[in-house]
């Protein structure tokens, strides 16, 4: 698990890659695997691997990871020192049509790689990818040699690959992402598709002030008979893969008005934890998505408390005994959670600094989503970027492993927040919290967000 401090982390990941070979004896070269990987045609029916390791005695040990695809991978004679193996991926994908397998769309397969690579059961092995014959699709980094590189003890964490037919769509704002619209119908043209997806990463790198993951893909995954966006989740090693289920009817104003896209990309930018459950990650994405929509101009302040208000309850129970750690969905509890923790950090500075600055400071020091890091270095790290006040460890303590009570609507009245019976929302400005309320949807008092795209909410 890696602690968070303020040296350069891609200088010290580039000094333990360079420390293997610099011991005596030790070669940088140890346990590396090195795969070609050839599509076999068009539509990707066979993929053939043929695997070199510096230690030969890796090659008995490769299998893939999921066992349901042994059936369909053969081991074809090979010379000395190499393995070869031969995937019937039409096979594989037509017994699985999941998206944890392997799952065929039209001319398309949409293959998870660590149900079909032959890798080694133990040890972190460097697998270099080459790909030869058809196209395809994914989010790995390149190195200089051409190859794709992706460690064997990171095949859990990666994203889902593309091979055959599809449509690459260009977002000509965001070079280092390349969006892919898997082979079925969608009424939207690829214009259009490609400026609101744009418009969508623009307005995620503006908030956490870069690009968060190099590479990024984006899989636009239609479905017949309807509209909107129906999900989406995010894999990471290396480089991200975001998974977009989108109805083949969507509109682009009712893309707009959806928070799947911007939940999922707010995921980039902060490092994965798990050791106390999912609400510090869902939390983020929850909280945030429609802060990010009103500062794009896509969302009013008023309906992103509107929201909060019809929301927000749930994370009350997330938070109530026996605690955060212990709830099963607790994306409303880690919202909740942060937006206490945006509250007291906002009244601490006068509105001028709050949960997103730490955030941000965190994702400078090379914590995004292809990297894990414990709560307890999360929520230290947060704590030192705001002086030490001790607001994320104190609320740590009260409502993540023992959980307490929260009276909601006593800080709805502190907010100067109250709902009308005709479902608008009234601001009392002479609240106690009044202030920290004003600069929680703006990042601070008195700032202004120049709008992204053509679209604009209606008040």
């Amino acid at each position: 698990m890696l602690t968070p401090c303020r040296a350069d982390f891609r200088l010290i990941a580039f000094c333990c890659a360079l420390l293997p070979a610099l011991l005596p004896g030790a070669s940088a070269a140890e346990s590396t695997c090195a795969y070609d990987i050839g599509v076999a045609d068009a539509e990707a029916s066979r993929l053939d691997m043929i695997v070199r390791c510096s230690d030969p005695s890796l090659l008995d040990t490769l299998s893939p990871r999921d066992d349901a695809a042994t059936s369909y991978i053969e081991r074809i004679a090979a010379p000395a020192g190499q393995a070869a193996f031969r995937l019937d991926l039409s096979g594989f994908a037509a017994a699985s049509q999941s998206r944890d397998g392997a799952l065929r769309i039209g001319g398309s397969l949409l293959v998870t790689p660590s149900a079909i690579i032959p890798a080694p059961r133990d040890g972190d092995v460097d697998l270099a990818f080459t790909i030869t014959g058809g196209d395809a699709a994914l989010s790995l980094p390149r190195g200089i040699d051409g190859a794709y590189h992706l460690s064997a003890g990171r095949l859990w964490d990666a994203g889902e690959w593309v091979f055959g037919k599809f449509r690459r769509i260009g977002v000509d704002a965001m070079p280092d992402l390349s969006v892919v619209q898997l082979d079925a119908h969608l009424e939207l043209s690829p214009d259009d598709l490609g400026r609101w997806i744009g418009d969508v990463a623009a307005s995620n790198a503006r908030f956490w002030g870069m690009a968060p993951v190099d590479p990024t893909l984006l899989v636009l995954m239609p479905e017949a008979g309807s509209g909107g966006l129906s999900g989406g989740r995010v894999m990471a090693a290396g480089g991200a893969t975001i998974l977009l289920r989108i109805g083949e009817r969507a509109r682009l104003p009712d893309l707009y008005e959806e928070w799947v896209l911007v939940h999922e990309f707010l995921h980039l930018g902060s490092p994965l934890v798990r050791d106390t459950g999912i609400w510090f990650n869902e939390g983020i994405a929850t909280y945030f998505e429609p802060i990010i929509r009103a500062r794009a101009g896509w969302k009013t302040e008023e309906a992103v408390w509107l929201e909060w208000i019809d929301w927000m309850p749930r994370g009350v129970i997330d938070l109530a005994p026996p605690g955060l750690a212990q709830a099963r969905r607790p994306y409303w509890g880690g919202a909740l959670f942060l937006l206490l923790a945006d509250i007291e950090l906002r009244r601490q500075s006068d509105g001028r600094r709050g949960i997103e600055d730490c955030l941000r400071a965190i994702l400078r020091q090379g914590g995004n989503i292809a990297i894990r890091w414990s709560t307890e270095a999360v929520l230290a790290a947060c704590d030192r970027e705001e002086g030490d006040a001790g607001v994320l460890s104190g609320l740590a303590a009260r409502y993540l492993h023992h959980g307490a009570q929260l009276d909601l609507d006593a800080l709805w009245r502190d907010l100067g927040i109250r709902k009308t019976d005709s479902g608008g929302i009234v601001f009392d400005d002479a609240a106690p919290l009044a202030d920290a309320r004003r600069a929680i949807v703006w990042g601070g008092a008195g700032r202004h967000w120049a709008p992204i795209g053509a679209y604009r909410a209606t008040p």
